[in-house]
């Protein structure tokens, strides 16, 4: 996943979960996870 359209998506969605993230780049959590990671970008849920 490029890791620009990963950060526009997650700067138009800010509360978007991990799984939905994964599901809009069809791919792994895991692999958002590790994406986000790399552009410094953590996020943070209370439930």
């Amino acid at each position: 996943m490029p890791l620009e359209e990963l950060k526009a998506f997650v700067e138009a969605h800010p509360d978007a979960f991990l799984r939905e993230i994964a599901a809009h780049f069809d791919c792994a959590v895991p692999s958002v996870w590790a994406a986000l990671k790399q552009i410094n970008i953590t996020l943070k849920k209370d439930d």
